[in-house]
Order: C-alpha cells, then sequence, then structure tokens
C-alpha cells in the first residue's frame, strides 16, 4: 500500500472511515501549513463484480468534500493497483473549495495509465488515494465526506459503494 513517507505527506487524516459513505461524518486532514501535503486517503475494497471477459473502459473517482480553512491549491487522485499505489500517474480533482459537493476526475475512457481487468478492478487490493497540497500562505484544513467510484465497462457501467477499507499510511 502507499505510505505517507512516499508522498512525503506531513499531515495525517483523522477518522479516514468517515470517508465510506456520505453522511456528513468526515475525515479531516488539519491545519496543512504552506508547502505541505496531506497523507494519502486511501479506500479499498469497493465490492465491484465486473464480469470476466468484460473490457474495462474507464474509471470515474468523485470525492466528496471541502476546504473549511484556508484553501487547497492542488488535489490529487491516484489509483491504487494490487495495493500499490500507481504513483507516476495521477489526476487533479477540479475546483475543491467551501462547497461540499462532489468532485469528480476520470471518466467512461479514462484507464489512468493502467491496465485494467476485471480481475483487477474486483480484487479487495483494488483503490484510490486522494491527497492535498497547500500552495498558500495561510493553513488549510480539508474534510473528506465520501470517496465513489465507478467503473467502466463494455456493456454498461457498476458504480462501486465506498463501503470498503479506508486509512491513511
Amino acid at each position: 500500500m502507499a505510505s505517507s513517507a512516499a508522498n512525503g505527506g506531513a499531515v495525517a487524516w483523522s477518522n479516514p472511515d468517515n470517508a465510506k459513505v456520505s453522511d456528513n461524518a468526515r475525515a479531516v486532514a488539519a491545519s496543512i501549513a504552506e508547502e505541505t501535503t496531506s497523507q494519502y486517503l486511501h479506500g479499498s475494497n469497493f465490492g465491484f463484480a465486473i464480469p470476466v471477459g468484460a473490457t474495462i473502459d474507464g474509471v470515474k473517482i468523485e470525492v466528496e468534500g471541502r476546504v473549511t480553512v484556508g484553501a487547497a491549491s492542488s488535489n490529487f487522485v491516484n489509483l491504487i493497483l494490487a495495493g500499490n499505489l500507481v504513483d507516476d500517474y495521477e489526476i487533479s480533482i477540479p475546483g475543491l473549495d467551501g462547497t461540499d459537493t462532489y468532485y469528480a476526475t476520470g471518466g467512461p475512457t479514462e484507464l489512468w495509465g493502467a491496465t485494467l481487468t476485471p480481475a483487477i478492478v474486483n480484487a479487495s487490493n483494488f483503490g484510490v488515494a486522494v491527497f492535498f497540497y497547500n500552495g498558500f500562505p495561510t493553513a488549510s484544513t480539508i474534510e473528506i465526506d465520501h470517496i465513489r467510484v465507478t467503473v467502466y465497462y463494455t456493456g454498461g457501467a457498476v458504480a462501486g459503494s465506498s463501503a470498503g477499507f479506508f486509512a491513511t499510511e
């Protein structure tokens, strides 16, 4: 799995399990200082059941969250495949601000620089890592209420609930 040392993250997430469901109980990275990043908040074990033989066409990741203090100048998402962070391919989350809403990245044709198969996506160690960077002079606090993953495959889409394992490392 990813570790905070791997991304240099200085600020841990409190209550990472709170990002499993959209219920206004939030995972929080508090007081992210200027030129500092949060640790990874990652979730896995989404419970996908993509049929054998299907072709994975894309993955959309939605993060429901907000900035409650300061601002986040950069917000990033990576995939976790077989428990390992795909750290050479990350996508920015657009527009995280003070509004508690879903911010989406990826989509029906975004494969995140990976070759995805049903076996990979269905595995309990397929997941998502989210981290935030503060480039502003004022400390920032980020709150994440929910992380939702949708996998698109030939023949339709299956949405995975975020009832998986969430942690910071």
